[in-house]
């Protein structure tokens, strides 16, 4: 069955912690993580998180049967170097907010039902080393910006 993303809310505040980044993926993935006391230590066949010094630095959540929109809450998570969220059933845009994730190394959002363009603020991810974004609905060329992306290996 699906599980659809409740709806979309405003970021967090920037200073959080653990317990803090662990609420945001409780509400932007309730079937995933709202029963987990530490999302930090959370890992299954489906979802794990990677968290270093208490902040949550990787999230994965792949063949989950996930619905709907990329939550805009997890735009709150400063420390987010890997997002990797493939194989569901995601839907709208690429939200440019994924641009102010400015350690985000790796981006997979393959596999899913994203339309639209490739929003250019991606490009202003200067650590982005992997972008994924194959068998989606995407529209438009990738933005010409995408060449200051000296980090880039797989597009």
């Amino acid at each position: 069955m699906a599980t659809p993303f409740p709806p979309v809310h405003s970021p967090s505040s920037p200073s959080m912690s653990a317990p803090a980044d662990c609420a945001v993926l409780a509400q932007a993935f309730p079937s995933a993580f709202g029963n987990v006391a530490n999302c930090c230590t959370l890992s299954t066949d489906t979802a794990r998180v990677g968290c270093t010094n208490g902040r949550v630095t990787s999230i994965t959540v792949q063949s989950a049967g996930l619905t709907g929109q990329l939550p805009e809450t997890l735009g709150s998570l400063t420390e987010l170097i890997e997002l990797d969220l493939s194989v569901n059933s995601l839907t709208g845009p690429i939200p440019s907010w994924l641009g102010n994730l400015s350690k985000l190394v790796k981006l997979q959002l393959s596999i899913n039902q994203l339309s639209g363009t490739i929003p250019p603020s991606l490009s202003s991810l200067s650590q982005l080393e992997l972008l994924s974004l194959v068998d989606n609905k995407l529209t438009g060329s990738i933005p010409a910006s995408f060449t200051n992306l000296a980090s880039l290996k797989s597009l």
